[in-house]
């Protein structure tokens, strides 16, 4: 035990809990000086003024006197080991059937550490056999498919493949399948893709399929390219409209995680695009020269009758008072202003009317940007616009 590390952690806990030196010293029954001469390292407490410390702090002993840090069992040292090493130590493959004292096996720690070398040996000498239930081993044989492939047992057909049918976003994993997507979204084999049964199967399988939002994250395009193949059919008379859904959705997700390649392939993709439906999702980026860049790169577009993509090369003003009461609420000045510039009349005027007290600097900028002062007649229930009381705060903010 190290007396130094161990003292500046107990300090340490202790003044984030707000406990002084004299404090412990009452508790534990000793001297100031003492418990001054622990904290510093100078001597050691006792393990029975250790048991109180680690009760008051409530935390384990041996966190303690680890210091902080979690003392590594047997089971987690032999995981990081090669081969030859593990064999020397386990040649009868035992401690693979056993627990350590914080409830983990063997094969918990091979894939926390992705030791794939002590994974294939257990495979290989069937000490493991598939299937496995467990997705985090299939998981990591699929995404180092290549070292795993000429073990027999090891078959796509025999690993344990989630079914995921019924969840349609990534915020509905947790765990295991959480982890599952991840490796899975990191393949860059189209060809063991293509025998990956749950990314088989119909359109609304594979769009609605969760591993495309981290396939987005990661801007693995040539995988998105291959899972979102599309299957032309035209006696289905919903299915543009299904992809185009679906393009729309992937195009804001691409937006919002800033993945260049994906936010190209997507705005191709759809035959329709307007800047009200993303800029709320761009300007809270909060990245003014993200937002021009997109802007300057990627023009509104509208298609024809013919369903042919028409690039629009004038931005029209809409209302998006949403996205500027959303920028008012964050003190984001910088990005308010710029969002004034696609505001038409409707928006700087209901924004002005809903805008919380006390926001000065952002009444400003909209009498500026030429907004008027409305309120809504409660007998006839029209808006009445206050032209005239507006033109006065504005000719004396000049």
């Amino acid at each position: 035990m190290d007396n130094v590390k161990v003292g500046q952690f107990i300090k340490k806990q202790l003044k984030e809990k707000g406990i002084t030196q004299d404090n412990l010293a009452e508790r534990l029954g000793i001297s100031s000086s003492a418990v001054s001469q622990g904290l510093s390292g100078k001597n050691s407490f006792d393990v029975s003024n250790l048991m109180v410390i680690a009760s008051i702090l409530d935390l384990d002993l041996d966190v303690i006197v680890n210091a902080g840090k979690t003392r590594e069992t047997n089971l987690e040292r032999i995981s990081k080991l090669n081969v030859d090493e593990y064999l020397k130590e386990d040649p009868d493959l035992h401690e693979l059937k056993n627990k350590d004292s914080k409830d983990n096996t063997l094969l918990d720690y091979l894939i926390v550490h992705e030791n794939m070398e002590l994974l294939r040996l257990f495979l290989t000498k069937r000490a493991l056999k598939l299937p496995i239930k467990d997705l985090r081993v299939s998981a990591l044989i699929l995404s180092n498919y290549d070292m795993f492939k000429d073990i027999k047992s090891c078959s796509i057909i025999n690993l344990s493949i989630p079914n995921f049918k019924k969840v349609i976003q990534t915020e509905a994993l947790d765990g295991d399948y959480t982890y599952f997507v991840d490796k899975i979204s990191r393949i860059s084999d189209k060809q063991l893709f293509q025998k990956l049964p749950f990314l088989t199967g119909d359109n609304k399988t594979r769009f609605q399929h969760p591993i495309i939002n981290e396939l987005i994250k990661k801007d693995n395009i040539e995988m998105i390219e291959y899972v979102l193949r599309e299957e032309k059919d035209t006696t289905k008379i919903n299915s543009k409209n299904f992809f185009q859904h679906h393009y729309h959705n992937f195009f804001k997700f691409a937006i919002t995680h800033h993945s260049e390649k994906s936010i190209h392939y997507f705005y191709n993709c759809l035959n329709e695009v307007k800047y009200e439906d993303f800029l709320s999702v761009l300007t809270q980026t909060s990245n003014i020269e993200y937002v021009q860049n997109f802007m300057e790169k990627y023009p509104e577009k509208k298609s024809d009758r013919y369903n042919q993509s028409k690039v629009i090369s004038k931005i029209e003003k809409f209302n998006n008072s949403s996205t500027l009461l959303h920028l008012i609420q964050e003190d984001n000045i910088d990005m308010f202003n710029y969002s004034l510039l696609y505001s038409n009349q409707e928006a700087l005027n209901l924004t002005l009317e809903k805008i919380p007290k006390g926001n000065v600097k952002f009444i400003v900028l909209l009498l500026k940007a030429g907004a008027i002062f409305q309120y809504k007649d409660t007998y006839s229930g029209n808006t009445i616009k206050l032209e005239q009381i507006t033109e006065i705060i504005r000719y004396l903010l000049k």
